[in-house]
């Protein structure tokens, strides 16, 4: 599916919101975006092909370029992205097999489609449902996504750089937005992270 050419993209000066230029490449699902050293990295599902390949590109604020596919990546909905340990990831869900897949950028490019397997074991989480959501919060990296066919829970897993980790699982949730954190401001940071019932301390 391929959405509408008035996809809108804005942009927040601290007093009021502009209108910015959408990807150009036809897009299959909303758009994600993150900042790593400088530069603005888009990320969405392709609406050129039948297999929802992922697609990232850069973002000067003006115009859009470096076009990327990850490989082997493809995506049931929108992917998300964030910026860890400088390092981006990407994180979506695979419709071949219905569960968690990731890559992350290199000096040479985007890693190979990977599967998430938590810890200890070699199994895959719970099927998702949409989209994932990403954050950062004191140096670990979580991700946030709603299981398919269990009755719209939420499931919540940290990654240390190391190891996929479940944190918690059987919150309620219709569905799932983006969650984000401002690490500069010491008012939220000292703040827990609360996602349904559970903090993140």
């Amino acid at each position: 599916m391929t959405l509408p050419s008035k996809t809108l993209v804005t942009r927040y000066n601290g007093n009021t919101w502009n209108s910015l230029p959408a990807p150009l490449l036809p897009m299959g699902s909303q758009l994600s975006y993150a900042t790593l050293n400088g530069l603005i990295y888009c990320a969405f599902q392709s609406g050129d092909d039948v297999l929802g390949n992922v697609v990232v590109q850069t973002f000067d604020g003006k115009n859009y370029s470096n076009t990327s596919w990850i490989s082997g990546g493809t995506a049931s909905a929108a992917p998300a992205l964030a910026a860890y340990k400088n390092t981006l990831y990407c994180v979506y869900g695979n419709p071949a097999d219905g569960g968690l897949h990731y890559s992350y950028l290199t000096s040479t490019g985007w890693t190979k489609d990977a599967t998430i397997y938590l810890t200890g074991t070699t199994k895959q989480p719970d099927g998702i449902w949409g989209s994932p959501s990403l954050t950062v919060y004191n140096g670990v990296l979580y991700i946030l996504y709603q299981l398919y066919g269990h009755g719209g829970y939420l499931r919540c897993v940290s990654y240390d750089g190391t190891t996929w980790t479940p944190v918690f699982d059987g919150e309620g949730s219709y569905s799932i937005g983006w969650v984000a954190l401002d690490p500069k401001s010491p008012l939220h940071a000292a703040q827990p992270l609360v996602v349904g019932n559970t903090p993140f301390t």
